[in-house]
């Protein structure tokens, strides 16, 4: 039976969601992870994952799944039952899937101390689809603005900068269509590859390869601290590829 095509969360920085809007990006790199991935034949991936051996003494090698565009990585399973063996890792995020962005923003002052889940419940108690006022950080867009008022239960102004990864999913306003998925090493991308990441160049490093030594920077900005994940460790990485967003 054909997989039905799923939507998955995507959390973005600020400057990362304006260069989304301006059409620039239309790539972004993920760990692969038990969170970003599927072990075939496996319930849970993170119940085998500590013994899967990523390191290039048991290369995962990257191949492609039979019937489609898939990523697959083949790993060598460590200590303990079926020690040799290959399983299969896959991507979550696949062709024809779509994923939405999480991004920083802020809603109405009076619901600084509440859940982001009270902006339904009170859509609800009127009756309403869920809805609120929401403020867009990343360009300072907002939507329903209009419900902020000094008799608002909103309240009057917008209220603190939230995590994306608290942005409701009816709010996201970014869904974007994923054209394509592949595997490869993080330090494997090109040039063009990190022009289309989105990332700005450093004007220290104006040149050739200038958007890769930035993308390089961002990259440890966001992931540099985590065992094994730095850009010189040279993770595994799941690309997705989406349309550029018309401005």
């Amino acid at each position: 039976m054909e997989r039905e095509p799923r939507e998955h969360p995507l959390l973005m920085r600020p400057e990362l969601v304006r260069a989304t809007l301006a059409g620039r990006k239309t790539q972004t790199r993920r760990l692969v992870t038990p969170g970003t991935s599927t072990v075939v034949g496996w319930t849970s991936a993170r119940a085998i994952w500590p013994r899967l051996r990523f390191d290039r003494a048991h290369t995962a090698k990257l191949h492609y799944t039979k019937g489609g565009p898939l990523p697959a990585l083949v790993v060598t399973l460590g200590p303990g039952e079926h020690e040799g063996e290959n399983v299969v890792v896959v991507p979550r995020v696949r062709p024809g899937d779509a994923v939405y962005v999480r991004e920083t923003w802020q809603t109405g002052a009076a619901l600084d101390d509440e859940a982001p889940s009270m902006l339904a419940a009170w859509a609800a108690a009127a009756g309403q689809e869920p809805w609120g006022p929401i403020r867009y950080v990343a360009d300072g867009s907002t939507s329903s603005g209009q419900l902020l008022g000094p008799a608002s239960h909103y309240g009057a102004t917008w209220g603190r900068k939230r995590p994306g990864i608290h942005l409701p999913r009816w709010a996201c306003r970014l869904v974007l269509p994923v054209e394509s998925v592949r595997g490869e090493r993080v330090a494997a991308i090109t040039e063009d590859d990190a022009r289309a990441e989105g990332v700005e160049p450093l004007p220290e490093h104006r040149g050739t390869f200038e958007h890769y030594t930035a993308f390089h920077a961002k990259w440890d900005e966001i992931n540099g601290q985590r065992p094994g994940a730095s850009f010189d460790a040279d993770p595994w990485v799941w690309v997705y590829q989406w349309p550029a967003v018309q401005p």
